[in-house]
């Protein structure tokens, strides 16, 4: 049956914290490696280079930078499981962290799946991994429409909502920008701004996760909205 329960009482504080932690570990190390691969590969441009360019097939520094970004994926997911079990339920609201979760999955799908070398990134594997990063993308997307409903509803979450469907209105144009500019010179910085959008909403959520999963009756937070859990 269904039991209208708190999701942050002193039993699941420890996970959510957990959670939470690991999501705003995320996309700094996602920063971290990105950054740190421009600077091992010398001649690699920020500016012009995907950042598949960095675990392509043939690239150096494989060994470095695909446990950062596997890290990276990982933590999205955790950070979905957070958010589903800190957040208001609502109809069709678990779809917002399944995408979540998914886009994370299809992140370290990814890296079975390299882009091509520099020289022709379709090559090999490079188509599947075009159409791998675009299935990534469009969970973003689809996650972020989801959660953004969900988050409006729980009185705890509503500036998230809102925060949620400001960047979602972002990303959409980010997104088209980027996709536009596959051939450009400014490539690669299309596909930060893109990818910067998600980075900056994942981290806004996990940091709202950490603080919105106190105990019941702390005073560090305020008290957890009751969701519907099934039992």
């Amino acid at each position: 049956m269904a039991a209208l329960v708190g999701v942050a009482d002193g039993r699941s504080v420890p996970a959510l914290r957990r959670w939470a932690l690991l999501g705003i570990l995320g996309p700094l190390v996602y920063v971290v490696a990105v950054a740190l691969g421009g600077f091992l590969w010398p001649g690699y441009s920020h500016y012009a280079e995907s950042i598949s360019t960095l675990t392509s097939q043939g690239a150096p520094n494989q060994a470095v930078l695909v446990p950062l970004f596997a890290f990276y994926n990982l933590a999205v997911i955790a950070l979905a499981l957070g958010l589903d079990a800190n957040v208001r339920s609502c109809r069709y609201g678990r779809f917002g962290p399944a995408l979540l979760a998914a886009a994370g999955g299809t992140g370290l799908v990814l890296f079975f799946f390299p882009q091509g070398p520099w020289s022709d990134p379709l090559a090999g594997t490079g188509v599947a991994h075009t159409l791998l990063a675009g299935v990534d993308a469009l969970c973003f997307l689809l996650a972020m429409g989801f959660l953004g409903r969900r988050l409006s509803l729980d009185d705890r979450w509503k500036p998230y909502g809102r925060f949620t469907f400001g960047l979602l209105a972002v990303g959409i144009l980010v997104g088209g920008f980027g996709a536009a500019s596959v051939t450009a010179p400014y490539a690669g910085l299309a596909e930060r701004f893109s990818i910067g959008t998600f980075l900056l909403w994942t981290e806004g959520l996990a940091v709202g996760l950490w603080f919105r999963s106190a105990p019941m009756g702390s005073d560090a937070a305020p008290g957890p909205s009751p969701v519907r859990v099934q039992g």
